[in-house]
């Protein structure tokens, strides 16, 4: 879907779960995280990368009883393409229920980028990076984040 990405992300009062919210024009999705898999951190990594490289990147988003997503961004110049799919067991896509798309977008870097930058500052606005690592159980990406920051400040 072409449009404005609508992302969120929220750390849950129970220690080690998160909350992703993806959305644009068709309906959002949200995805629950565990921290068997850093895929918060994942992210802000995977950003930092394409935002010098290009390509792709996939989060393994794992909630343990409530099953996987599989999330796979990719950036060809200035578009991204984000696309999320229901996985089964060790992240494979492998029946037809499994491959269709749960969610698909498809927009412009430059302000998509800034909306993830967005959401993570009010995460951060929060919970500060002692406070992000107490509740996630991972530490988070500061070297990625800072490449991130200063991008989105230059566009």
């Amino acid at each position: 879907m072409i449009g404005e990405l609508e992302f969120d992300v929220a750390l849950d009062e129970l220690y080690g779960w998160a909350e992703l919210r993806l959305g644009s024009a068709e309906r959002p999705i949200e995805i629950t995280c565990s921290y068997v898999a850093d895929s918060l951190g994942d992210i802000v990594r995977g950003f930092a990368r394409l935002a010098s490289d290009g390509g792709k990147f996939e989060v393994d988003c794992d909630s343990e009883s409530c099953g996987s997503f599989l999330i796979t961004f990719r950036r060809v110049g200035d578009r991204i393409e984000i696309v999320a799919k229901k996985a089964v067991a060790d992240y494979e896509v492998e029946t037809a229920r499994h491959k269709r798309a749960r969610f698909r977008y498809e927009g412009n870097w430059q302000s998509s980028v800034r909306t993830i930058v967005q959401a993570y500052q009010r995460l951060l606005d929060q919970y500060g990076v002692a406070g992000y690592t107490d509740q996630w159980g991972h530490e988070f990406p500061c070297e990625e984040w800072e490449q991130l920051s200063n991008i989105t400040s230059e566009v």
